[in-house]
C-alpha cells in the first residue's frame, strides 16, 4: 500500500519530467498544427499547473481533504474530461491520482494529446496499472467504475448517463460528480486600467471558453464610459496573444440584429459587448448589465446552475448563497489546484464519497 504523501511525491517527479519531456513538446506541436488552441493559451495553462501543482499544495490538498489515513484502493473512477480548454481535466486527475483510486480517463478528442503526454509518464511507474484511458467511451464497455467525474453542458447529462449505463460502464450503485457551469460573472465597480486589464485577461483567455471566462458583466457604469479603455487592452492582449477566432456568423447576425432594434453594442474584433438580453448562448458575446450589488444578486440567483464564479476587485464584497464562488478578478484564470468548479472540491468529494465503504 502505498500513503498517499507518496502519491504526491510521486505526482510532483512526474510533473517535472512531463515538462522538459519530447512527449509533451510533440503533444504541443501536435495540438497547435491542429489548430485546436493557441500556443499561449497552453503554454498558460502549463505555466498555472507549474506553479499550482507542487509538493506543498497536494499536501495542503490532501491534509484539508482528510487524506491523513488514506491509501491505495480499488475503486475505480471514470473521468470523463470536457475539451475546451487545454488541459482542463487535470485537477480531475490529480485528485484520482492523490485519492489512491483507480483512474480510467476518457480523454476528449477536442484536446487529445497533452493529458495523455502526462498520464504515459505516470504508467511508467508502480502505478501504472491504476492508470488507463481511452479517446472513446465505447472502449469503457463492461467496466463497471465506483463513480463518474463529469464537466460539460447540462443538454448533455442524459445522453452520457445513458451511454455510461447501456455500455455497462458503471457498477449498478455508482456515485457521480457532474459540473455544469458554464460562464462566470464579475461586479464591476472600478474603472482603472489595473482592474480593466484584468477584465480583459478574464475575457479573451481561452478564446473566452470555460466556465471561468467573464461572460456577464454588471457594473453601476454605463458601458461607455469604459468601453473605449477596455477596447484597447483588448487590443494589447491581442496583439500579443494572437487569437484563432475571427468574426463568426452566428455573432455577425447578432450584431445586425441588435442594431436593427436599436440595442447599445460595440464590437471589437471578433467579440461582442452588448447591454441587457442575457441570452447566454455565444462565447463571444459579452453582456453588460448597468446596476448595483443588488443587481448583481438577483442575475447570480436567475443563473444559479449555470454561473461559475462571481469576480469582484473590491475585496469585502460578498453575495448572499455565493460566497464559496466569489473571486478576485485577478485570479480568473489562475485557480489554485484545490479550487471548487461548481463548489465542490473533488478531491473531497472522492474521500467523502467512499470513506465509509
Amino acid at each position: 500500500m502505498m500513503h498517499w504523501q507518496q502519491q504526491a511525491e510521486l505526482i510532483t517527479k512526474a510533473l517535472d519530467v512531463w515538462f522538459s519531456s519530447d512527449l509533451l513538446q510533440q503533444a504541443i506541436e501536435r495540438t497547435v498544427k491542429e489548430r485546436l488552441f493557441t500556443h499561449h493559451d497552453i503554454q498558460y495553462s502549463l505555466d498555472q499547473i507549474r506553479s499550482s501543482v507542487t509538493n506543498n499544495s497536494l499536501t495542503k490538498w490532501g491534509n484539508e481533504a482528510g487524506l491523513d489515513s488514506a491509501s491505495m484502493s480499488d475503486k475505480t473512477i471514470l473521468c470523463l474530461h470536457a475539451g475546451n480548454l487545454p488541459l482542463v481535466g487535470f485537477q480531475d486527475v490529480i485528485a484520482v491520482m492523490l485519492s489512491g483510486y483507480k483512474y480510467a480517463g476518457k480523454v476528449s478528442t477536442k484536446d487529445p494529446y497533452l493529458i495523455p503526454a502526462f498520464l504515459d509518464i505516470l504508467k511508467e511507474d508502480e502505478v501504472q496499472k491504476r492508470i488507463q484511458y481511452n479517446h472513446k467511451l465505447d472502449n469503457y464497455k463492461g467496466l463497471q467504475a465506483d463513480a463518474v467525474m463529469f464537466s460539460g453542458s447540462g443538454e448533455s447529462i442524459k445522453e452520457v448517463r445513458n451511454k455510461i449505463k447501456r455500455l455497462n460502464s458503471v457498477s449498478p450503485c455508482y456515485k457521480s460528480l457532474i459540473r455544469t457551469a458554464g460562464f462566470s460573472m464579475v461586479y464591476m465597480n472600478h474603472k482603472d486600467k489595473k482592474s480593466l486589464k484584468a477584465l480583459a485577461e478574464a475575457i479573451l483567455r481561452y478564446e473566452g471558453k470555460g466556465c471561468r471566462s467573464v461572460a456577464m458583466i454588471v457594473s453601476p457604469f454605463k458601458p461607455t464610459e469604459v468601453i473605449e479603455r477596455l477596447g484597447e487592452l483588448m487590443e494589447e492582449y491581442w496583439e500579443n496573444n494572437p487569437p484563432l477566432k475571427t468574426l463568426s456568423p452566428k455573432t455577425k447576425y447578432r450584431y445586425a440584429y441588435n442594431k436593427a432594434l436599436g440595442k447599445d453594442q460595440q464590437i471589437f474584433r471578433h467579440i461582442l459587448f452588448q447591454q441587457d438580453g442575457l441570452e447566454l448562448d455565444n462565447d463571444d458575446i459579452i453582456y453588460w448589465a448597468q446596476g448595483d450589488v443588488d443587481l448583481a444578486q438577483k442575475l447570480a440567483e436567475s443563473n444559479l446552475m449555470r454561473i461559475q464564479n462571481i469576480y469582484t476587485v473590491t475585496d469585502n464584497l460578498k453575495l448572499l448563497g455565493f460566497e464559496d464562488r466569489m473571486a478576485p478578478l485577478a485570479s480568473a484564470q489562475s485557480p489554485p489546484i484545490s479550487w471548487k468548479p461548481d463548489g465542490f472540491d473533488p478531491l473531497d468529494w472522492l474521500i467523502q464519497t467512499f470513506q465509509n465503504e
